[in-house]
């Protein structure tokens, strides 16, 4: 089992933490900018959740996403479950229990969903390299807003991402999951 409610939470224990933030290892251009935004919504709004990639709703780029979580949340989460799809999927569990939460979205104006930052395939990983050759300088950061514009200049490179699936481990398994409750 990939336990990552219980490795959230041991690291909010192991660095005294009251607010963790969730990145994936596949989204190489998550915007420090959005990190902060979602940080201070949640401190300033006393949230126990927030996250730009709920689904439903979603304006932010793939790759872009971010979930915020109080400390408190993780613990009642870890101790509530042991079911193994909550566990590997916190968010699910957070949703399932949306009601008992103080939940936050972010949204932009501007629905940017379509667009593709993450590297799940050989595909992404090119046009990841393509976008940091071409925005990457030694001493600066780009952030997100830079690389969808350019993007927007690459029409090619983009759709050569459009169409591939995403997530779909999670999809088997969020899919399997509902297959067995309905039983």
């Amino acid at each position: 089992m990939d336990d990552i409610a219980a490795r959230l939470h041991g690291a909010s224990r192991a660095f005294g933490a009251d607010v963790i933030v969730r990145v994936w290892g596949d989204c190489p251009c998550v915007d420090p900018v959005i990190i902060n935004v979602a940080v201070e919504r949640l401190l300033a709004e006393n949230l126990d959740y927030i996250s730009n990639s709920i689904a439903a709703g979603r304006t932010y780029p793939y790759g872009l996403d971010i979930e915020v979580y109080r400390a408190t949340l993780l613990e009642h989460l870890c101790a509530a479950t042991t079911d193994p799809f909550y566990r590997e999927f916190p968010f699910e569990w957070v949703m399932a229990h949306h009601a008992e939460l103080r939940m936050g979205t972010l949204r932009l104006d501007e629905d940017w969903s379509h667009i593709h930052l993450t590297v799940d395939y050989p595909e992404d990983l090119a046009l990841i390299r393509e976008v940091y050759q071409a925005l990457h300088h030694p001493g600066t950061a780009f952030g997100w807003r830079e690389a969808v514009a350019w993007l927007a200049q690459q029409p090619k490179l983009a759709l050569g991402v459009a169409g591939l699936a995403r997530n779909p481990e999670y999809h088997q398994k969020s899919a399997a999951r509902t297959n067995q409750v309905n039983k």
